[in-house]
């Protein structure tokens, strides 16, 4: 996946939904899980940020 191909606003709110099941987590599968999401949500907005920056 290219940093151009990621929609920002789906990264931004799979990262928020990660972070809240965290913060909710009913057990370690879940959390597992969650973690998951949060870091694949995070790497899509770094990546997003680094096209930004390459295209100034």
């Amino acid at each position: 996946m290219h940093g151009k191909d990621i929609d920002k606003a789906r990264a931004d709110e799979a990262r928020r939904a990660a972070e809240e099941n965290i913060n909710k987590h009913a057990d370690d599968v879940n959390f597992a899980q969650a973690q998951m999401e949060l870091a694949k949500a995070m790497a899509q907005l770094r990546a997003v940020e680094l096209t930004q920056q390459v295209r100034r």
